[in-house]
């Protein structure tokens, strides 16, 4: 350095000095070669920069789209604190949920009206488990209703003798008289019902049998009979596994404007042309018009 600039340079810091503008010895000292690095706000070199709204490191940062320490970043692929997130396919309450894999609260207040028929069978039931989430078929039971003859079986399959959600309106012919019978939708979940209506018959017998479908869990079902919008009577019963089928009973009818009469239901007995679990039927129920005991 030539003697000048030595001399202007020493000159400038006895006037720095002199007005006091000494470095004072703190915390907030930078000490070369101390091992501390200065980084600019915005440094994408840095993993943890709080003002840097593109690091994907930052917990917390609320101006990151992607931020997995944000628990209210709709946009956070899998956050499992989301309770609302997109791209979470375990989430029960994802609105956003595209193939319905997963059963979503239903509506407060929310019930299927009951058909104004003057006869109606009722089927609900609800699941008898903690686990969660619950996949929209978790339990699918069906109401199956027949009538015999021409039925001789409880079989959802015998359309011309009984009536399911599968068969909106069928029409019975008892006795020279034609009835019609009317069946709401299908009820894939609990606390929605599935539900069979028709006319006060003069004669005939019907049964009422339900069907585990599909499903993995226990489930108590509960089926109600209404005449006229009143519930007449109330059962309630346990099905496990799927492919159980109960046989609720069978209803003798009579009469211009009478109720029928409940029957015993039939006994399930094994046999080679019969299989069962229990109480419960594992194939078709078949219709006697006696009992075959």
């Amino acid at each position: 350095m030539p003697p000048s600039t030595r001399f202007a340079a020493a000159l400038a810091l006895t006037t720095l000095l002199a007005a006091g503008c000494v470095p004072e010895d703190g915390p907030d000292t930078l000490v070369d070669n101390a091992g501390w690095e200065f980084q600019e706000p915005g440094n994408p070199n840095d993993p943890g920069d709080p003002g840097d709204p593109g690091d994907p490191n930052d917990p917390g940062d609320p101006n990151d789209p992607g931020d997995p320490g944000d628990p209210g970043d709709p946009n956070d692929p899998g956050d499992p604190t989301d309770p609302n997130d997109p791209s979470d396919p375990t989430d029960p309450n994802d609105p956003d949920d595209p193939d319905g894999r997963y059963l979503q609260p239903l509506p407060e207040g929310f019930e299927v009206p009951l058909l104004d028929e003057e006869f109606v069978v009722r089927l609900e039931w609800e699941h008898l488990t903690q686990e969660r989430p619950l996949t929209s078929r978790s339990v699918d039971l069906e109401l199956i209703y027949c009538v015999s003859p021409p039925g001789v079986a409880i079989d959802r399959h015998h359309t011309e003798a009984c009536s399911t959600w599968t068969i909106p309106q069928n029409t019975w012919r008892i006795d020279g008289e034609s009835y019609t019978v009317r069946t709401g939708g299908d009820a894939t979940r609990d606390g929605v019902a599935e539900q069979v209506g028709h006319p006060i018959l003069h004669a005939g017998r019907t049964h009422v049998g339900v069907l585990y479908h599909s499903g993995g869990y226990d489930t108590w079902a509960t089926v109600r009979m209404y005449h006229r919008g009143e519930m007449i009577s109330e059962e309630h019963l346990l099905l496990s596994e799927p492919g159980q089928m109960f046989y609720v009973g069978p209803l003798e009818w009579g009469g211009e404007d009478t109720l029928p009469e409940r029957l015993p239901a039939f006994t399930c007995y094994p046999s080679p042309d019969q299989r069962c679990d229990g109480s419960y039927y594992l194939d078709e129920i078949p219709l006697y018009l006696d009992d075959p005991e």
